[in-house]
């Protein structure tokens, strides 16, 4: 989004197009990457472009540059560090040391990657089925993220707030991607239809979500106005996902006045656009539009997080 906000949204990927080809000259093709440093020490730089690999996969529905079918190990895994997003002190600090990345934590980070991968394979799909090994694949990583538990692991001496709120927002922010990755491998891998009973509990779950992160999150209520609200630029992700589904004209308006809240940066302008050209989609149709092709359609691109 940082970058978004100062280029051309649909030009945002273009420092990492130069930086992959550093990257095959140092590790090769598609290198495997540990995300969870469970076996070696990970530098922020490849953590960060391991995020960012993951953030244009879900853009532009194509498979990522690295490799990340390495198995997290959930005895493992680490939990819920504060990686600085939340306060305004040593913020840099802590998020060199992190392991999750704004409530996405590490392990639900690889999952969410494989869950893009999916996306982009089935993409070519586009006009007929989506082979059954595909789909079985999906399945089996849907029961794996349902079944993803992340131990709450506070880590924060200097910070002012109680260990409870942070359990909390990172409660809330956990289950904001695990609701969105389980949305994105039905809709668009094993093609459920947006009004089946599971795609909308996991779609109100999201909603209902975002509305609960402002009442907890102190952040949200006392960033200075004259700044980017970095930390909720985040959560365009689920927002726009799932609201470009949305029928209901309540979500709809939800998902408006949250973008709008943000700022007037072109990321979110774009975002604006595609969504009100795939809402006018879904409602002449009758059919629940993908906002992808209209933002293909409409030659706009796009960045989340």
């Amino acid at each position: 989004m940082g970058v978004g906000a100062f280029c051309e949204s649909n030009r945002a990927f273009a420092i990492m197009e130069l930086a992959e080809q550093l990257l095959v000259l140092a590790y090769g093709p598609h290198p495997t990457i540990d995300l969870e440093s469970k076996y070696c020490y990970l530098p922020f730089n490849l953590r960060a472009f391991a995020m960012i690999d993951i953030n244009r996969s879900l853009c532009h529905r194509r498979t990522t540059f690295f490799n990340f079918d390495n198995e997290p190990d959930k005895s493992q895994v680490a939990g819920h560090v504060n990686d600085g997003s939340h306060d305004n002190v040593g913020a840099l600090l802590r998020l060199l040391c992190s392991h999750q990345w704004f409530g996405l934590p590490s392990t639900l980070a690889v999952y969410f990657a494989r869950v893009n991968n999916l996306v982009a394979i089935a993409t070519k799909y586009t006009n007929g089925p989506v082979p059954a090994s595909i789909r079985q694949k999906a399945i089996q990583l849907e029961d794996q993220i349902r079944t993803f538990r992340a131990p709450f692991t506070l880590f924060d001496p200097v910070a002012p707030r109680h260990p409870f709120e942070y359990t909390a927002e990172f409660a809330i922010e956990t289950e904001l991607w695990r609701n969105l990755s389980i949305v994105l491998l039905c809709r668009y891998v094993i093609r459920d239809s947006a009004f089946s009973t599971e795609m909308r509990r996991h779609t109100s779950l999201v909603f209902d979500l975002l509305k609960a992160l402002p009442s907890i999150s102190n952040p949200r209520t006392t960033r200075d106005p004259r700044l980017l609200d970095w930390w909720s630029l985040l959560y365009t992700t689920p927002a726009f996902i799932v609201g470009s589904m949305s029928v209901d004209l309540g979500e709809r308006q939800f998902v408006r006045e949250y973008l709008q809240g943000l700022g007037t940066e072109k990321a979110l302008e774009d975002m604006l656009v595609i969504l009100e050209m795939t809402w006018m989609k879904t409602d002449s149709t009758g059919v629940v539009a993908d906002w992808f092709e209209e933002a293909k359609a409409l030659d706009l691109g796009i960045i989340f997080f």
